[in-house]
């Protein structure tokens, strides 16, 4: 499993950040949970379309060759998202 921080669908303002973990690549990312800055899981609460656009999120950075290199080793290794 892998682990990416998205933008919190819930948030109109775009000011928060989810944890979201997932299975696979692109285009067969599965979300695993996706985590609030309160610790909850929101993933059973979300849409359809928030699910989607998550998924959408997730692929757009590491299809960017230039962000996975960089990506992957951090988004794995720490719990806090990046400055």
């Amino acid at each position: 499993m892998a682990s990416h921080y998205c933008l919190d669908p819930n948030d109109t303002l775009l000011l928060s950040r989810v944890l979201v973990v997932f299975e696979g690549g692109y285009p067969d990312i599965k979300l695993m949970s996706v985590t609030n800055r309160h610790k909850d899981d929101i993933l059973p609460r979300l849409m359809v379309e928030q699910r989607r656009d998550l998924k959408r999120e997730i692929a757009a950075f590491y299809r960017s060759p230039s962000n996975a290199a960089e990506a992957l080793p951090h988004q794995m290794a720490n719990d806090e998202p990046p400055p």
